[in-house]
């Protein structure tokens, strides 16, 4: 096998459709878009804003995705700048309050930091703890209405349940940028290892961390108003492979294999 020399390009494992998806149809709208029509001085995601950029068939019973992505551009680049630019302690006073509600908020100013660093292979992990750390906490936020919280990232999104709670339009938003194949899909494309570290623009790393802020203002609203206290769940545990069994299973053969994957890759570290 021919060696893969550090530097050299590397080939996209991305079909065409979705090379044009995630690195050129958020970029084909060029205008300037002015942070104060996204957040307000103290940090309130004006979220008209982001869902005015959602666009629907004629029947207006699905989404167009990609002509939501071509809007969405604009806002994911200003919000970008935005974020690259912002004192990491005004960061924390603005928004920690708002990422409490994912359980983990230490993982968001890593996340920055990641942004400001500029190297690819960080922003694409940020991402990927980004949309793990969410998927599990919408599943926590489903819990206060609903019993049995979907196995499926695009059916926990397009559930009724967590539309009650943020609303139809926002939830329409989460699935342009990680809840469908025909949208971003940057969940799915990072962590089944189709992109390549420099394939992700990094500003959608920055409209999914100001996108889990904005979440965690309207939950604190919807709270609020039912008199609910959200409460997470506790993580498991995979002690050995006979744990597995608690999952469905179609999906114990790829948890299998992505525990033997980190494992294997936990070895090479040790060993270099």
């Amino acid at each position: 096998m021919r060696e893969i020399l550090i530097g050299e390009p590397i080939a996209t494992c991305l079909s065409p459709s979705v090379y044009d998806m995630i690195c050129k149809l958020g970029f084909e709208v060029r205008e300037n878009c002015d942070i104060s029509s996204i957040v307000t001085q103290n940090g309130e995601v004006c979220w008209k804003k982001i869902t005015d950029c959602m666009v629907y068939t004629e029947s207006a019973q699905g989404l167009d995705h990609r002509e939501s992505v071509r809007l969405l551009g604009p806002v994911c680049q200003a919000v970008h700048l935005y974020l690259s630019s912002l004192p990491k302690g005004e960061f924390e006073v603005q928004y920690a309050p708002a990422l409490q509600w994912t359980g983990v908020p230490e993982l968001f100013p890593e996340i920055l930091d990641a942004l400001r660093s500029l190297e690819s292979p960080s922003i694409s992990l940020s991402l990927m703890k980004l949309t793990s750390c969410l998927e599990r906490a919408l599943g926590d936020v489903y819990l206060l209405i609903g019993k049995d919280c979907p196995f499926l990232l695009r059916d926990l999104l397009a559930s009724e349940e967590l539309a009650q709670v943020f609303g139809q339009p926002v939830m329409d938003v989460l699935k342009v940028f990680v809840g469908s194949p025909r949208g971003l899909n940057l969940r799915n494309v990072l962590w089944h290892g189709f992109a390549a570290p420099r394939e992700v623009p990094p500003k959608y790393c920055s409209m999914m961390l100001l996108l889990t802020a904005g979440l965690g203002q309207l939950l604190k609203g919807f709270l609020q108003q039912a008199n609910l206290t959200l409460a997470h769940r506790p993580f498991v545990t995979l002690a050995s492979v006979e744990d597995l069994i608690v999952f469905p299973g179609k999906y114990r053969f790829h948890v299998f294999l992505g525990l033997r994957l980190c494992k294997d890759i936990y070895s090479i570290i040790k060993q270099h």
